[in-house]
């Protein structure tokens, strides 16, 4: 059944397992170019360079087990970081995001070019909260006067209980009031994932 199919970016469908928010965006063909250039000068130009920085350094002054070993973890992390920033890259011209929540269970899924996409699932009981983006905003005036804030700010985040980063941010394309009707829903539906300080 749909609950709110007036705003013409979102629809929000409601049974009886679950809620599933399908939230049609645009394609950030800019921001794209943008992050794409930043990913190939970090990433195959001045990493690579720092990298013979490194080894040159570690030839010199270290015994060759310890170069293998340094040299190996800096090549899983120059790894990770190149995945890292491809998927924030690929983030830009990701259409659609489909969020489908249930009792055990936040699912999001982005899809757009040349029907690319990926999947996230967060376990209810790793769950801290789900709130409003904006009132993170309004905390810190600064960021409501960028140019990027309203655009590349996802209107939700999900805390989590524990772990380095607090939050997983998603939702781009919404409006506040669109954000608090979605909200309203989730938390009537499953009251377990309104945020509170105390969980």
């Amino acid at each position: 059944m749909i609950i709110d199919n007036a705003v013409k970016n979102v629809v929000i469908d409601s049974s009886i397992s679950s809620i599933k928010f399908t939230i049609q965006g645009g394609k950030r063909t800019g921001w794209f170019l943008l992050s794409f250039i930043e990913l190939l000068v970090i990433g195959f130009c001045f990493m690579p360079l720092l990298g013979l920085v490194i080894a040159n350094y570690l030839h010199k002054y270290l015994p060759a087990i310890l170069q293998g070993i340094i040299i190996i973890f800096l090549l899983v992390l120059y790894l990770f970081i190149i995945y890292k920033k491809s998927l924030e890259t690929f983030d830009y011209i990701f259409d659609q995001e489909i969020i489908e929540i249930d009792d055990r269970q936040i699912t999001i899924e982005k899809t757009g070019f040349l029907e690319l996409g990926y999947k996230k699932v967060f376990l209810a009981e790793k769950i801290k909260g789900i709130t409003s983006s904006f009132s993170a905003l309004s905390q810190f005036n600064f960021l409501s006067h960028l140019p990027f804030s309203s655009s590349n700010i996802g209107a939700f985040m999900i805390w989590y209980k524990h772990g380095m980063r607090p939050f997983y941010n998603f939702g781009r394309g919404v409006s506040q009031p669109e954000v608090q009707n979605m909200l309203n829903a989730i938390y009537t539906k499953y009251p377990k994932y309104r945020y509170t300080e105390t969980k």
